[in-house]
């Protein structure tokens, strides 16, 4: 049984979701596919600093006739780093936003580990529900 490590997020906004869980650790969806996954998750400034940098890379190999190998290697590093700093740079963009952690919790998947979360603050479960 693995388990994981996630972030509950609260919002001060009454008007918005109110809880969101991210979990700690590498991201492959944002390794792989970097600039869409921060398009989806609206933090457009993250996307457009990551497509200016892979842009820049580029004109910067092309330019100075360096290998292609080397840009590859200098585009694959830089996506390793963005799947590192994912999760960081997304509970950033949510603080931005008015969300505070409100606490971490350990288990085997989101599903569960929302299950626990709301079932140890039921007063929460009541407001989250009215908002819907």
């Amino acid at each position: 049984m693995q388990t994981k490590s996630y972030t509950v997020h609260l919002s001060h906004v009454t008007s918005d979701d109110g809880l969101v869980l991210i979990k700690e650790g590498f991201c492959w969806l944002a390794f792989a596919f970097s600039v869409p996954w921060a398009l989806f998750y609206r933090m457009w400034g993250v996307a457009g600093a990551f497509a200016l940098l892979q842009v820049s890379i580029f004109i910067v190999f092309n330019v100075t006739t360096l290998e292609i190998t080397g840009q590859w290697v200098a585009l694959f590093a830089v996506a390793l780093i963005f799947g590192f700093l994912a999760d960081d740079l997304r509970r950033h963009a949510l603080a931005r936003q008015g969300y505070y952690i409100e606490e971490i919790i350990v288990e085997q998947n989101i599903d569960k580990a929302t299950r626990r979360f709301l079932v140890a603050r039921s007063e929460l479960l009541s407001k989250l529900a009215a908002q819907i």
